[in-house]
């Protein structure tokens, strides 16, 4: 009986975690076309937007679990 509960448990919060990701990905993203649209689609400011986009998705990516980049937070 033990078992199973937290075996519930872990799964939802698995599933939790999976939709906040998905929720913050497409917030990131949104922000990305709303911030392309008020600037009119100047190239410089997309340049910069998209670097920033990638910089902050790349990281959420699931291949990039566990993997600290340039060193930051590793202990």
């Amino acid at each position: 009986m033990l078992v199973s509960s937290l075996r519930l448990t872990a799964s939802l919060f698995c599933h939790r975690h999976i939709v906040l990701a998905i929720i913050l990905l497409v917030c990131c993203v949104f922000r990305f076309f709303l911030a392309s649209f008020y600037t009119k689609y100047d190239q410089y400011h997309f340049v910069v937007n998209a670097v920033s986009l990638l910089a902050v998705l790349i990281p959420k990516l699931p291949q990039f679990d566990g993997v600290r980049l340039f060193g930051i937070n590793a202990y």
